[in-house]
């Protein structure tokens, strides 16, 4: 069965048996410490752990001035700095700190690392059409994903390696007729268990291809 004849359902679930074939990232529990290198080769370090039984999400971050933690789970959403939950108001305006800024980190951590396997969460919308094509000189095969409004309004494209169903690069765009939005191209994996996370994400804008910065998991 070659990339045209599949549905975009059955080539998730190809996907699936490469990334996930033991069904662990639904119990998947461990911590991850992440780089993220900026365009001038600036690094800071973000450490994050997951429990995605509990639906637990844990980051922390250190500044300058002090060390920032935020939590999620099912109680809501919590911050501290420094261990203090009464945080200075210059210190939540410099570092964006609130309750949505927690939530979105957890959102932007399991949803960029829990690719394919959150392809299957409520409220997404996959147009059953696969498409071959090439994305700068590669040959991909293309998914349509788009979510309830709740969910997020963007309009995401997931490109799968044709011979090996791997995933390879997500790509956004919040108007599509704008060509606006981001590519993030995957660039290694690091297993835990069976389980295929992705040890690199690259970030580039859909119009100019300029690299916005890195996401490099280094454990």
């Amino acid at each position: 069965m070659d990339g045209q004849a599949l549905t975009a359902k059955e080539l998730i679930k190809k996907s699936l048996e490469v990334h996930d074939p033991k069904g662990e990232w639904a119990t998947f529990k461990d911590n991850l410490v992440i780089a993220q290198i900026r365009p001038d080769g600036k690094k800071s370090e973000r450490y994050i752990h997951l429990d995605n039984k509990k639906n637990h999400f844990n980051f922390k971050a250190k500044y300058p001035e002090g060390e920032l933690k935020y939590a999620v789970d099912k109680k809501g959403a919590r911050y501290s700095w420094n261990g203090d939950k009464n945080i200075s108001e210059e210190l939540k305006k410099k570092y964006r700190v609130s309750d949505d800024r927690a939530n979105m980190y957890h959102n932007y951590y399991t949803y960029l690392y829990g690719m394919p396997m959150k392809l299957s969460d409520t409220g997404t919308h996959i147009s059953p059409a696969v498409e071959k094509v090439q994305f700068k000189d590669e040959d991909y095969l293309k998914i349509k994903v788009s979510y309830d409004p709740e969910v997020g309004d963007d309009i995401w494209y997931f490109y799968f390696n044709p011979n090996t169903y791997e995933l390879e690069l997500y790509q956004f765009f919040h108007d599509e007729s704008k060509n606006d939005g981001e590519y993030i191209l995957l660039d290694g994996w690091k297993h835990f268990g069976q389980l295929k996370l992705p040890e690199k994400l690259q970030w580039y804008y859909n119009k100019d291809d300029v690299f916005l910065g890195e996401d490099r998991l280094i454990k």
